[in-house]
């Protein structure tokens, strides 16, 4: 996977490239999770949508809730940032409770991830 950048202060956040899938099975994401924490030594993750299969999007494959999981226990922050429009509407519902929380949410940008990231 590749790490774009990464943003210090006041936390360490790692930025993504969009160039390949860091999340199509839960497999993946704690490859992920791993990396991140362990190789970059960041406390947080922001991630473009691109870089996130499809069926991270559909509720039914249930990848979404398990991933969301997964962050949360090995205490790794995450943004997912991108143009979620053409989500499904139980998706949005989705998004919407997860950015009510501090662990894993979703933003337009990447600035807002980075930002939302660091507080």
């Amino acid at each position: 996977m590749k790490i774009e950048k990464i943003v210090e202060s006041p936390r360490r956040v790692a930025v993504l490239s969009a160039q390949e899938d860091a999340i199509d099975t839960l497999s993946s994401a704690m490859d992920l999770i791993i990396h991140i924490k362990m190789v970059a030594g960041a406390d947080c993750v922001a991630i473009p949508k691109e870089a996130v299969d499809e069926s991270f999007f559909d509720l039914s494959s249930q990848l979404a809730g398990e991933v969301v999981r997964k962050f949360a226990n090995y205490q790794l922050r995450c943004a997912v940032w991108g143009d979620f429009s053409g989500c499904d509407k139980d998706f949005l519902q989705f998004m919407q409770r997860q950015n009510d929380g501090w662990t894993f949410f979703f933003t337009k940008t990447e600035a807002e991830a980075v930002l939302r990231l660091q507080s």
